[in-house]
């Protein structure tokens, strides 16, 4: 998907301000290619479809559901209930969300309907002007709207075709309560755990079971586990826990056994995952060796078992030592 493939249909902004007795949602024109619309297609481009968005569909009888919009004509009032909401969240209940601007869209991208919802934090920046009297100084304006380079922290997606929703994880102070304030009250959603959680769980737990059994072998291991990430990715588009706990440890019930505790442990289903493709690109990129004095070595995954170019030692102490063979010449 590219910037000019996302089309924006309907825009409304408002503000989320302490000093502002409401969010005041105004629509704006956005023209075919100006700063304004480049702006907004890039943070469609840049989240939509992130691996670290958590996942939920809408339920029939939510209060979502009740205000869900069926059409661009009905998208206004679903807005500004949604920024009134937040708004009320932020006057009466939290100290801790921040300011900023909020930002709803109506956009056509990947053959479909999307409403996007971003909240751009406000930015404390100096403005640089000269005063009444010709001298140059330097003035804090206090609310800048984010740069499209940083991280936009509070963020949803509403497929309209199959009412699906990527929503993002920040969490808030709300009535002394840490909270995904928009999922869990303004949305009132059930999250499932996003493609990133679930990677970064699986590895971890194969690695520490890794560690507490294998011992000598675990570099070697840990080797094999990745590559085999890999190799069912790139064959399925999948990564299927179970088949990669196989071709691990074999027909070690211990291992297994450990490995889906310490999965479950962190209430994560065994499952196979779908794999999107900005996960595959983690996934099947080059592995990074760092020393402990500070060098670091990129790695394609397919040399990592290649036994003409490394070899691996395990100390007692965890320490690991990697020898690099004259097959070095490879990796260039």
């Amino acid at each position: 998907m590219t910037q000019e493939e996302i089309v924006i249909k309907k825009c409304y902004t408002c503000i989320f301000d302490m000093e502002m007795p409401f969010a005041n949602l105004t629509e704006q024109v956005i023209g075919d290619g100006d700063e304004q619309q480049q702006y907004m297609t890039q943070l469609i481009l840049k989240n939509l479809n992130s691996t670290a968005l958590r996942k939920s569909v809408i339920d029939e009888d939510s209060v979502l559901m009740q205000l869900f919009p069926e059409n661009e004509e009905q998208f206004e009032p679903f807005a500004n209930q949604i920024a009134d909401e937040i708004h009320t969240l932020i006057q009466e209940k939290s100290t801790d969300i921040p300011m900023g601007n909020g930002v709803f869209l109506w956009a056509f991208c990947e053959d479909r309907d999307y409403i996007c919802f971003f909240k751009l934090n406000y930015q404390n920046k100096f403005v640089d002007m000269i005063d009444n009297n010709g001298q140059e100084k330097w003035v804090l304006n206090t609310k800048v709207i984010p740069t499209i380079g940083q991280k936009i922290t509070e963020l949803f997606f509403i497929d309209l075709q199959d009412r699906t929703v990527q929503i993002s994880n920040a969490k808030h102070y709300v009535e002394n309560e840490k909270s995904n304030y928009l999922a869990e009250l303004i949305l009132q959603l059930s999250l499932q755990h996003s493609e990133e959680e679930m990677v970064k769980v699986y590895q971890e737990a194969v690695v520490d079971t890794i560690q507490e059994i294998y011992e000598e072998e675990a570099p070697q291991k840990i080797m094999d586990y990745k590559k085999a990430v890999a190799e069912t990715v790139t064959k399925t588009g999948e990564l299927n826990i179970e088949e990669v706990q196989k071709e691990i440890f074999g027909e070690d019930e211990k291992a297994i056994a450990l490995c889906t505790e310490k999965i479950e442990e962190k209430a994560v289903p065994v499952k196979s995952i779908e794999v999107s493709e900005k996960m595959e690109k983690k996934l099947l990129k080059k592995q990074k060796i760092v020393t402990n004095n500070g060098i670091e070595i990129l790695v394609p995954i397919d040399y990592l078992k290649d036994e003409s170019i490394f070899e691996y030692h395990q100390y007692e102490d965890g320490s690991i030592s990697i020898l690099i063979k004259d097959g070095v010449k490879k990796l260039l």
